[in-house]
């Protein structure tokens, strides 16, 4: 059952983000009003800050759906998360901007944590007990 739940949890986690979040951005790639409103909390440029949570949660999000190195992929979007939450929203109201980042963050954390389960489709082999689809 907890192999199943964390399934779940990276296909929800992981689906959300790429459907809401990271086709948002896709879509907002080609128009100029998007990238100079998308804010910048690195000074490295608002197209750059676009492109880089872009990638983030569209690549890293498909490969937490699958199962990829679940452990490694939750590192960028948990980082990701703390940045929109406390340097993009840390002046906004806790209820919905930071509260739906740091909900994004827990459950990275617990798939972090809990690794991909059984149904991942690679985890890379922590110990001898790691067990997974493809058999690595």
């Amino acid at each position: 059952m907890k192999d199943l739940s964390l399934l779940f949890l990276r296909s929800y986690l992981g689906g959300m983000m790429l459907i809401v979040h990271a086709s948002a951005k896709i879509r907002g790639l080609s128009n100029s009003n998007y990238i100079a409103q998308f804010p910048d909390p690195m000074d490295i440029g608002a197209r750059l800050s676009l492109i880089l949570a872009m990638l983030v949660e569209s690549v890293f999000s498909v490969l937490l759906v699958l199962g990829i190195l679940t452990r490694l992929v939750c590192i960028p979007l948990m980082v990701t998360m703390l940045v929109i939450a406390f340097l993009v929203h840390q002046h906004d109201p806790f209820y919905p901007k930071q509260e739906l980042a740091l909900m994004y963050f827990a459950g990275f954390l617990t798939c972090f944590i809990s690794g991909g389960g059984k149904y991942a489709l690679y985890s890379y082999p922590l110990s001898s007990s790691n067990q997974n689809i493809s058999g690595l």
